[in-house]
């Protein structure tokens, strides 16, 4: 049993950043733990940590904001009118807060890891006590550190939400047709076109064309 298996048994509230339900960016299992457990989880963390390097993971998550918008049509509506085109839903944004104590090396490791996990396309979700946040992806990092923060580093991670479709909505595979104008629809293969022998009719208007072109006074 590892150390978030200990904790979700003993009820303890998770907090954190998970890819494909495996944590990426968590608080340390040791936490909220009291007593002896506490005591032989944070034994466990210190000699991992020796042979390892310290956590990447952050101390704790300070803060946690949700915010969910819709925009509204701003244009008269008769009584009655406003239906759900009216109103279109925004992708949610999830807003979280970490600190990170400890060692220089254990700080450093700490950034690298938010760096790198800021730079990926990979969607993430967002676990809390009351709620999950699936599908995001990291649209903004900031730290900071100050002289009244104990040697912590602060870390803002701002989530929006990714929303996917069940296949692209155009490809080539998928040409437009029956468009509202006929010049929006894709072009369209009428096999392959292979030249053919002018007939003695249009051979005839071809040498009278010419003889005229001859003949011209320019």
């Amino acid at each position: 049993m590892d150390a978030l298996e200990v904790v979700g048994a003993f009820g303890q509230p998770v907090w954190g950043v998970f890819k494909d339900g495996e944590p990426v960016l968590t608080t340390g299992p040791s936490r909220s733990l009291p007593g002896l457990l506490q005591s032989a989880l944070d034994i466990v963390d210190s000699v991992s940590s020796i042979f390892s390097g310290p956590s990447p993971g952050p101390d704790s998550v300070v803060a946690l904001e949700y915010r969910q918008d819709w925009e509204l049509s701003d244009y008269p509506v008769e009584k009655g009118g406003f239906q759900s085109y009216n109103k279109v839903q925004r992708p949610f944004d999830v807003r979280v807060r970490f600190s990170k104590g400890g060692s220089d090396a254990a700080r450093s490791a700490f950034l690298a890891l938010v760096d790198s996990l800021a730079k990926t396309l990979d969607t993430y979700d967002v676990v809390t006590p009351e709620k999950t946040y699936t599908n995001v992806n990291i649209n903004h990092q900031n730290f900071a550190r100050a002289a009244d923060t104990a040697g912590m580093v602060i870390v803002d991670l701002w989530f929006l939400e990714i929303r996917e479709t069940a296949t692209q909505q155009f490809t080539d595979s998928q040409p437009l047709t029956n468009t509202q104008d006929p010049s929006g629809e894709s072009p369209q293969s009428s096999g392959p076109v292979s030249a053919e022998a002018a007939t003695p009719g249009q051979t005839s208007v071809i040498d009278q064309i010419k003889d005229v072109l001859k003949n011209k006074q320019w």
